[in-house]
């Protein structure tokens, strides 16, 4: 019996659009699994902020200060002084 390669176990992919256009493929054309877990509404919303909104609400919560630097609780400890 044939030993069966890669190629042949999983069949031709389509790479690739006829000259001159562009179209999904196989691989960039796939969706990604929708987000599950304790924390997927909390993610969804953040990936809907705008970047200004979402500086925000780092400076609020106290990750970053107005500079955009890290504070000193989320610093790693190479950087601590």
């Amino acid at each position: 019996m044939k030993k069966l390669t890669s190629k042949s176990v999983f069949g031709k992919r389509r790479t690739s659009s006829r000259s001159g256009t562009s179209g999904k493929t196989e691989v960039t054309g796939a969706t990604s699994a929708p987000l599950t877990g304790p924390f997927a509404g909390r993610v969804a919303r953040f990936r809907k902020l705008t970047p200004k909104a979402f500086r925000r609400v780092l400076v609020e919560t106290g990750i970053i200060d107005q500079h955009g630097e890290l504070t000193a609780k989320y610093r790693t400890a190479s950087k601590r002084k």
